[in-house]
């Protein structure tokens, strides 16, 4: 038998061909994946974004809600929103119940506690302040920021609050543990 047999295999021209033809279709194939892959990790980035100012804006919504009213406002520098944060609120009892009395809040003398009107959830303990009729952030005068004011006192040991019923037109007033600060 004298028939030639002829090699099985390729070249190499064949095979730098096939490989530039690879190179070429998977550098096509990459840019036709790589954009919606880029895209999925940008949305997934803004979502994330989106979702964590949602809660920084949720927490000071709930923050500046909760705050005592008139106590919200810029610090000298502009870069800080100051509030004094409330623990719980109430009316407080100006005039004798005709029917029962109850313990008024005495303005001519030290008073060592007085009705709240309502149902307080958290009451006052030692150490927090009462503030009374807050009606300024600034001045010297019915702001709780201010030392000598007249309009917030240290809730000492063994003063009480009490509750007693409802009335209506009462002026409002609110315990708070201390001041807080939130940066912008």
């Amino acid at each position: 038998m004298g028939g030639h047999s002829s090699p099985a295999g390729f070249t190499l021209i064949e095979l730098i061909v096939v490989i530039v033809i690879i190179g070429i279709l998977a550098a096509l194939g990459g840019r036709l994946i790589v954009a919606p892959v880029t895209g999925y990790v940008d949305l997934s980035r803004r979502t994330r974004l989106v979702d964590q100012a949602d809660t920084a804006l949720r927490r000071m919504q709930r923050d500046i809600r909760t705050a005592l009213p008139n106590s919200i406002r810029i610090d000298a520098t502009g870069q800080y929103l100051e509030m004094l944060n409330t623990v719980d609120g109430g009316r407080y009892r100006r005039y004798p119940n005709p029917a029962t009395g109850g313990d008024i809040l005495d303005f001519t003398t030290a008073d060592n506690g007085f009705d709240v009107l309502g149902n307080l959830t958290v009451t006052p303990v030692a150490g927090q302040f009462v503030v009374i009729y807050n009606v300024s952030s600034a001045g010297n005068s019915a702001n709780a920021y201010a030392a000598g004011a007249g309009n917030r006192a240290t809730v000492g040991a063994g003063q009480y609050f009490g509750q007693s019923c409802s009335g209506p037109g009462f002026p409002v007033c609110h315990a708070f543990p201390a001041a807080a600060f939130f940066h912008r």
